[in-house]
């Protein structure tokens, strides 16, 4: 019987793992990644509440942004918010931390009476520690070294996940803000041509009227000058034009 039981166990954690993989790699976006990691924890462990806190690079925080099984706003602040030197201490030794009985040992880091127990392990990815998943109990509660073992599978799943949510994600505000730029440049360019059209054309036309006699005549080294005027400004324009539509072309490529 015992086999049995632990043969249907292990058959729902692979489901369960099948399950996740699934339902994060639709999607790219970070919230629906934590969310459905807490949907399938909370159906395994039913009767606990969760936490993910955050590390935040910005702040340089560590806060929680997503959870379930919490009463409501209260329990949650005093569930989480004071107790974060213990998801803050799985942090910071990139390690489990368990506590199968606050009361037994007169710990009060739990923030709330109502929680006993407690279990805090560390979303890793890529070297990188990107929060901590918290597990609060009313009951005492020890988890095992085959649970934990499960718990870092799903947590190896998820923190992928969330990893290539985040590259993805500053990748998109990379591309926006390189559209930005390149529209800047653009319209610079655009504004240095416009201004260089106008003294270019007035001296295109004043070396066509001396060339064709209109303005009195030259002497031969007169029309030398202004042919040789007329040449280099043709140039500059036909230079200007080269530089306008290259950055054009590289505007489009970096785009793509």
């Amino acid at each position: 019987v015992a086999s049995a039981k632990q043969i249907q166990h292990q058959r729902q954690q692979q489901e369960t793992l099948y399950e996740l993989n699934r339902s994060i790699t639709s999607t790219l976006d970070v919230a629906g990644v934590l969310q459905s990691l807490l949907q399938h924890i909370s159906a395994l462990f039913p009767g606990h509440a969760f936490a993910i806190s955050w590390f935040h690079t910005d702040t340089r925080r560590l806060e929680p942004i997503a959870h379930r099984g919490f009463d409501d706003g209260d329990g949650l602040n005093a569930g989480i918010s004071s107790a974060q030197s213990l998801p803050l201490l799985v942090f910071q030794q990139r390690s489990p931390v368990a506590i199968s009985d606050a009361r037994a040992v007169e710990l009060d880091c739990l923030g709330d009476p109502q929680w006993t127990s407690y279990l805090g392990l560390p979303l890793l990815a890529k070297g990188e520690i990107l929060g901590v998943l918290s597990f609060y109990g009313r009951e005492k509660r020890e988890f095992g070294a085959e649970e934990i073992d499960f718990l870092n599978a799903l947590l190896n799943e998820a923190a992928i996940a969330i990893y290539n949510s985040r590259l993805f994600e500053q990748t998109r505000k990379q591309a926006v803000e390189l559209e930005k730029s390149n529209k800047i440049k653009d319209e610079f360019l655009k504004v240095v041509w416009t201004e260089l059209k106008t003294p270019l054309n007035v001296i295109a036309g004043y070396t066509d009227m001396f060339l064709q006699g209109l303005l009195g005549t030259m002497t031969p080294i007169q029309e030398k000058a202004v042919e040789t005027m007329a040449r280099q400004s043709k140039e500059l324009q036909g230079l200007i034009d080269t530089v306008l539509q290259a950055s054009t072309i590289v505007v489009e490529r970096a785009l793509r």
